[in-house]
């Protein structure tokens, strides 16, 4: 019996947890997971776990007494990353609907 996990339960348990999170992302703005195409679906993963990420900075920068600007800068990274991607899918959304 091991204490840690092996490697591929610990990718199992993060993919899991990705999948978790981008279900709750999901039903959060009503999105349908089955209707998004894989381009998408990729750049709605990255912005899920993009905007994680930045929760528990902003909140860790909130709570600091001094002015934090690396943190700060790493935030509005993130959230520029973000809309960069949003920005894709909505090319791809509008590209499809020209099609039609």
């Amino acid at each position: 019996m091991a204490l840690f996990g092996s490697k591929e339960e610990k990718e199992a348990k993060a993919a899991a947890k990705a999948q978790a999170d981008l279900e709750k992302l999901a039903a959060k703005y009503n999105l349908d997971l089955n209707a998004v195409d894989p381009a998408s679906l990729s750049n709605l993963k990255n912005i899920s776990s993009a905007l994680a990420g930045t929760g528990f900075l902003s909140a860790g920068t909130a709570l600091t007494v001094g002015n934090d600007q690396k943190a700060f800068n790493q935030i509005q990274s993130s959230y520029l990353q973000s809309i960069f991607e949003q920005n894709w899918m909505i090319l791809r959304e509008l590209q499809k609907l020209n099609q039609k």
